[in-house]
């Protein structure tokens, strides 16, 4: 199981995003950059630093 806080990439959202794999956590924080930051493409570096904050559940 991996978990991403979105709080350690964007300062007070507490969004929490909790997979059975990164590949499936990612797709899950890409609808929420989308949904909840306007965000309708994830840069690369926004990407890496998201990839990074990544941990296991």
């Amino acid at each position: 199981m991996k978990q991403f806080n979105c709080n350690d990439v964007v300062s007070g959202c507490t969004w929490v995003g909790r997979a059975e794999d990164e590949l499936e956590l990612l797709a899950e924080i890409t609808v929420h950059a989308r949904e909840d930051h306007g965000m309708h493409e994830v840069p690369p570096e926004v990407a890496d630093t998201i990839r990074a904050a990544i941990k296991d559940a």
